[in-house]
């Protein structure tokens, strides 16, 4: 869902490339652990973050500021479902 997102942002985040080498638990003919080179495909999640947070549509959805968020009024359950509704 996240990443539909994303992909549907007009100015998105480049993907990025590396090849990394990971060990198995499999010994070899050599008496080594099996390695292999596989592809990381990714996307930087600071500039992901960058470009959500600097996209107009979502201007009235954000929010930098602390808040006490309580159920129905009473100030007596407080509620924490977003990062700014927890103790900073």
């Amino acid at each position: 869902m996240l990443l539909k997102k994303i992909d549907s942002l007009s100015a998105k985040p480049g993907w990025k490339y590396e090849a990394i080498e990971v060990m198995g638990n499999a010994i070899g003919a050599s008496g080594m652990p099996v390695t292999e080179s596989v592809e990381l495909w990714f996307r930087d999640p600071i500039e992901c973050v960058q470009v959500l947070i600097g996209n107009p549509t979502f201007r009235e959805n954000l929010s930098y500021v602390p808040q006490k968020v309580f159920m129905s009024g009473t100030e007596t359950t407080r509620i924490y479902d977003e990062v700014w509704t927890g103790d900073w």
